[in-house]
Formats: structure tokens, C-alpha cells, sequence
């Protein structure tokens, strides 16, 4: 009889040859030059994840709801076109990529959930996905993923409005779907784009109002 300590290693290397026989049929290429990429790299070369434009700044929050914010990288090119590219044009393979590649950077605090920005069901629909909850899965690992918010007001998109408009525009979409999911727990806020913090302010002061201890944020990228 096979020990528990076997089956996991014969998994594993099961695993690991899934995974070359996928990338011998499918080649995975970076998204930036275009080389081949190797089988530890993901989204990007080693070289030009290295160029990658970082995010050096320190962001708070209006009113101090949420602290720290993690956003490890600048809404720049070729991480811009990437994000775009699935969000816009479907490329769902991205999300294994993008979230084996973010998850070098973007670390879940102990004891913490992860609630990622939901889309208005109308959104939803004609994007066919929510790309922020399936990169917070590929990221952090299915089980700690919960959708504790639904987007119940169809706002008008963010893109072009003033930091006024932007936190008037977004107040009160929200709602949580259960508060007892939500009482007395450390909650990461999750989306793929930081640009104000508008969106992500009114989603914390929702959960810290239905009894959330604590929220942080993680974004994979902070518009300049």
C-alpha cells in the first residue's frame, strides 16, 4: 500500500509532467519580447520582468480604512497591456500566468480572507468573467477566496472621472451578501488596478460597517 508521503510525491511529479507536456503543445511566450519562456518563468522573461516599472510609493486610504495596501508594480506598459488583454480581449490563459507571476509579490496576512471587487451583474455578463476573482484564486489559493460583496448598483465605468466624481459615482454599489460571513473577520481587499482608491474605500467602509475587524488591500498594479 502506498504511503501518504509517496502518493504526494508521484502527484507532484504527475504534476510537474502535465505541466511540461501542456507547454511542449501550447509554448508559453512573454508577453513583453516574445522569447520562449522557461519553465520557472510566467507572464515574463527574467529579463524583462527585471524592467518591470515598480511601485515605490507608500498609499493610504481616505480616512484610513484600509492599511497597508500592497501594489507591487505601475500601471505601465507591458503589465498595461496584459491586464488589458484579458480583461478586454478574453485571453484567459492569462490568468495562470498573471497569477503565477503575482504571486512572487503578493503574500496573504495570516488569519485574513480574501474578498475580491465584484462586477454588476450586467458587467458580468458581457464580460463573461470577473477577472479579479479568478486571479485572487490563482494568487492566493481557492480556499481563501470568498465573495462577501455584490455590486447591486450598475455605476458608470471610473475611466475619466475627476477623485470627486469617481467617490460619488461608486458610493453605495455595494453590499455585503451575508454579514455573518463577514463579522469579527481580517478581510484582504482584491483587485487587478489601483487608480484613486475610490472603489476599494467604499468596498471597506461596507465590511467594516457589517463588523469586519480589519481590511487590508492588494492591487497588482497603481496607476502613476
Amino acid at each position: 500500500m502506498m504511503g501518504l508521503s509517496a502518493w504526494r510525491l508521484n502527484r507532484s511529479r504527475l504534476k510537474e509532467l502535465g505541466q511540461v507536456f501542456l507547454d511542449f503543445i501550447f509554448p508559453r511566450y512573454c508577453q513583453n519580447c516574445e522569447r520562449l519562456l522557461k519553465k520557472q518563468e510566467w507572464l515574463f522573461c527574467e529579463s524583462c520582468s527585471e524592467k518591470l516599472p515598480r511601485n515605490e510609493a507608500i498609499v493610504f486610504s481616505k480616512n484610513e480604512l484600509f492599511f497597508p495596501l500592497k501594489t507591487p508594480f505601475l500601471y505601465e506598459e507591458p503589465l498595461k497591456n496584459a491586464i488589458k488583454a484579458l480583461k478586454y480581449q478574453e485571453d484567459i490563459y492569462l490568468i495562470r500566468e498573471m497569477g503565477r507571476f503575482f504571486s512572487k509579490f503578493l503574500t496573504l496576512p495570516a488569519s485574513f480572507i480574501v474578498c475580491p471587487v465584484p462586477l454588476h451583474p450586467k458587467r458580468l455578463a458581457q464580460r463573461g468573467f470577473n477577472q479579479s476573482l479568478f486571479l485572487a484564486r490563482e494568487i492566493f489559493g481557492p480556499n481563501v477566496v470568498k465573495e462577501l460583496l455584490v455590486r447591486h448598483k450598475n455605476t458608470r465605468p471610473q475611466a475619466g472621472l475627476s477623485r470627486k466624481e469617481r467617490e460619488k459615482n461608486i458610493k453605495e454599489a455595494f453590499r455585503v451578501i451575508n454579514p455573518e460571513q463577514v463579522a469579527g473577520k481580517r478581510i484582504l481587499l482584491f483587485d487587478d488596478v489601483l487608480t484613486t482608491g475610490a472603489t476599494l474605500a467604499e468596498c471597506a467602509r461596507v465590511l467594516l460597517k457589517a463588523g469586519a475587524s480589519q481590511i487590508e488591500v492588494a492591487t497588482l498594479t497603481r496607476r502613476g
